[in-house]
């Protein structure tokens, strides 16, 4: 994804993701989701609840910082914790490798891990160049240490998602 630096400019972060980006191309013949990309700021691997591995992100970030404000903080609306406590702010871009071109779904995992009033940070992404979440103000969407997510379908067709 593209991440909309206009905030940046200003000094502030333009975005903080507990960066869980879980990426999804269309059903198995199970009929189930064919997981491409699961990726998490922190810097090892981590298991959510349902035994699922997240991977290393820093590497597809690019210009992101990482936060530990929240590593010991009980995460609300989530028993996820793990994928929420350790964040990445200020990335100008993400970048997830496709075996194939289709149809996919992106679904960002968020917390709001600094301001604790509305207006404050509010981001747009971009996604293949396109708008995919618009003026998102995870304060006022969400509050304060509290996960939020949104999901999005994007076309993929030159064998990486940015």
């Amino acid at each position: 994804m593209e991440w909309l630096r206009r905030l940046a400019v200003a000094g502030l972060a333009v975005l903080v993701v507990a960066a869980p980006i879980a990426v999804t191309a269309g059903s198995s013949a199970r009929g189930t989701d064919l997981v491409v990309s699961r990726v998490t700021a922190r810097t090892t691997p981590v298991l959510d609840r349902a035994g699922q591995q997240w991977a290393p992100a820093a590497s597809s970030l690019t210009g992101a910082r990482i936060s530990t404000a929240l590593a010991a903080a009980d995460i609300a609306g989530t028993d996820d914790d793990a994928l929420y406590q350790i964040n990445a702010y200020g990335m100008s871009a993400y970048t997830a490798q496709l075996a194939e071109p289709g149809q996919y779904r992106v679904r960002l995992l968020m917390v709001e891990t600094y301001w604790r009033s509305p207006d404050k940070r509010v981001f747009s992404v971009l996604a293949e160049g396109q708008p995919a979440v618009a003026d998102l103000d995870l304060f006022a969407e969400a509050g304060y240490a509290t996960a939020h997510e949104r999901s999005f379908d994007v076309e993929g067709t030159d064998g990486t998602l940015n």
